[in-house]
């Protein structure tokens, strides 16, 4: 009997509650589809995302601009998604006062604009990371540099903190599979730095001064599917942390990992064991024939890591332009640009071909290397 791989929606998928009348802009939302708990090819994505699209308006939230896609750079479907899935987790009332902060909407003395400010402070943490004002410039984004400092920059570390949208469990999908490489190989894993700027800790300008990009950079790992989905972020790191030494840093998805399975990556990967790695040119001498168009072959699949490293850092001013502010909001940002993007592409579907259905194992192989790691 093969093995029968399902997803497991349990503390492992989508914070996402039960859409109700007081947020949903349509109250047959209720019965919308989450995609985070359905196989890609169980998910209608041409019906559904229209659906995601329509549920809810922000015409009416400051600093709203021609479209949701300008100010957040993502998908209105996965933008109204996101909202709902973190709706527990976004502040909407400030008490000067007393200096707390109020998440819940029914402990605010106004329930009905205190929903408001939730969209507001969600629209604004989106869209700080897209246009990345100076303090002067917060007006671009609807918002004073006082409201930025007590309700937006939580909101970011909030939805940093709780945002769980990658789901290791979809590299055990069964259309996971390509032309070359038909089971076994399910994931690529790569490194990406983020330039900022030099600090004035000489210590901390060695730490972070990386010899490979010749700038003082933060990294991060991002690990996709064969067939373009993310299921992992890991970072951030210092820059001269080597890309091996952060592969062994992502202890939950390791922990998940199958003996039967290896992953793909470039020359920083060689010697780590479950990984499927480039060959590297031997000291004086040559790769031979088959080396040479093995290499190909992984650097034609790497690529589609490297497309989806492009796509969350893509249109986000943060990403375009050295760092300034604190490593701690950086590393915030790029979490949720992380797991933002992995929803995204999950509501959309596969970027690339899929192969299949079959197991991502045959069954005498599974029974060889049992269930667990």
């Amino acid at each position: 009997m093969r093995p029968v791989f399902k997803l497991d929606p349990t503390n492992t998928l989508s914070y996402a509650p039960d859409p109700t009348p007081y947020w949903a802009h349509n109250p047959s939302s209720a019965s919308l589809a989450d995609p985070l708990k359905l196989w890609p090819h169980e998910y209608d994505s041409a019906s559904e995302n229209r659906r995601w699209e329509d549920a809810l308006t922000w015409e009416d939230v400051p600093g709203f601009h021609r479209s949701l896609k300008d100010c957040t750079s993502y998908e209105p479907c996965a933008v109204n998604y996101a909202f709902c899935a973190m709706y527990d987790y976004i502040p909407c009332y400030y008490e000067k006062d007393t200096k707390v902060l109020l998440f819940d909407v029914n402990d605010s003395p106004d329930a009905s604009a205190a929903h408001q400010r939730k969209k507001r402070n969600f629209l604004a943490a989106m869209h700080y990371a897209v246009g990345y004002p100076t303090q002067h410039e917060m007006k671009n984004i609807g918002i004073s540099y006082g409201t930025f400092s007590e309700q937006v920059r939580p909101t970011i570390y909030s939805l940093a903190r709780h945002v769980n949208f990658l789901d290791p469990a979809l590299r055990l999908w069964e259309y996971n599979h390509t032309e070359f490489h038909h089971e076994r190989v399910l994931w690529i894993k790569d490194g990406a730095p983020l330039t900022i700027c030099c600090p004035k800790n000489r210590f901390l300008q060695r730490c972070v001064r990386s010899g490979k990009y010749k700038e003082y950079v933060l990294k991060f790992d991002y690990t996709i599917t064969m067939c373009g989905f993310p299921i992992d972020y890991n970072g951030l790191f210092m820059g001269v942390r080597h890309d091996s030494a952060q592969h062994w840093y992502a202890k939950e998805f390791l922990a998940q990992l199958y003996p039967f399975e290896y992953g793909m990556g470039d020359k920083a990967y060689v010697g780590v064991p479950h990984m499927y790695c480039e060959h590297k040119k031997p000291t004086g001498g040559e790769l031979t024939c088959e080396e040479s168009m093995d290499n190909l072959f992984i650097q034609h699949y790497r690529g589609r890591n490297e497309h989806l490293i492009r796509e969350m850092r893509s249109r986000k001013k943060c990403f375009a332009t050295a760092w300034r502010g604190s490593f701690s909001l950086l590393s915030a940002i790029t979490r949720f640009a992380a797991h933002m993007t992995g929803l995204q592409e999950r509501m959309k579907g596969p970027r690339y071909d899929v192969y299949g259905p079959w197991p991502v194992c045959s069954e005498n192989v599974f029974r060889l290397y049992g269930k667990t790691a």
